[in-house]
């Protein structure tokens, strides 16, 4: 049976069609697993595409899971220290549209063990020494929100600070709890007192705690 060239030259433009709008999609999505990264001031150490990591997220109702670019990425914080491994699960649609904000999950979070470490951002610096202030005053347990919109990524930014500063010497801390539901890390941090170390740092700043 003779085929005909022209519809052999169709099956391959179509073929390669297919190749290049996956692989523009699977560009356009790392590019957004990229910018997340950036934004959230994490400087890249790897970033490889997962074909098997879709048991880490949970399924979503109305969404096909096979329509999605997942990535492990190998950390540095930028902002605390530490290196950590985050997840990121980016969707596209039926028309080729990417959604803009991913999925995350974190695989160890960027502690940083470098007791010498100071935050280069002074936003970091200023929200670390209110923290020791809410210390000072006598909070030694911190617990994250039942409810919480950003789905617990605001608690675990405390939790850390928290090892951020005890790292440093300026707190004592017991082991983080982890969290028992998705979408957050971390549910308790407790045994939480200032040490010598954090009380003269904090009386750098303030001469009188308010």
């Amino acid at each position: 049976m003779k085929v005909d060239p022209l519809y052999i030259i169709i099956v391959v433009v179509a073929m390669g069609a297919g190749i290049w709008r996956e692989s523009w999609l699977h560009g356009v999505a790392r590019s957004i697993a990229e910018g997340w990264l950036r934004e959230h001031q994490y400087k890249v150490i790897s970033i490889r595409t997962s074909w098997f990591g879709s048991f880490r997220f949970a399924p979503k109702l109305f969404r096909n899971t096979e329509r999605t670019a997942q990535f492990r990425c190998e950390v540095e914080d930028t902002q605390l220290g530490g290196t950590g491994v985050v997840w990121l699960r980016v969707w596209t649609d039926r028309a080729g549209l990417i959604a803009r904000e991913p999925d995350v999950e974190w695989e160890t979070q960027p502690f940083n063990t470098d007791p010498d470490f100071i935050p280069g951002d002074t936003g970091m610096e200023a929200a670390q020494r209110a923290l020791l202030k809410r210390i000072a005053r006598g909070e030694v347990s911190f617990a994250a929100p039942r409810r919480s919109a950003d789905g617990g990524e605001a608690f675990d930014m405390l939790v850390e600070h928290l090892m951020a500063m005890r790292n440093r010497g300026l707190i004592t801390a017991g082991t983080p709890r982890p969290a028992r539901t998705p979408g957050a890390m971390y549910e308790l941090v407790d045994g939480v007192e200032l040490t010598d170390e954090g009380r003269a740092y904090l009386a750098t700043f303030d001469t009188q705690l308010r």
